[in-house]
């Protein structure tokens, strides 16, 4: 899964369950946000998940790692 990917990438974890659960809402809303204004459902999956990844890297884990 992509989800379980990006954090073991950013993260060095796995995601909890509820984390899943989040990721799983955020693709899809931002995957309807992005309907009209990317027409190319391939290139809107690119985007979606460039957003998610960066969204990650934002969190206050990915950036003050112990």
């Amino acid at each position: 899964e992509k989800i379980e990917r990006i954090f073991l990438s950013a993260l060095q974890r796995k995601p909890l369950a509820s984390e899943t659960i989040q990721g799983l809402s955020y693709i899809q809303s931002m995957t309807q946000m992005l309907t009209e204004e990317v027409t190319d459902p391939d290139r809107r999956q690119i985007v979606v998940w460039a957003s998610y990844a960066q969204a990650i890297m934002s969190s206050n884990e990915f950036r003050y790692i112990d």
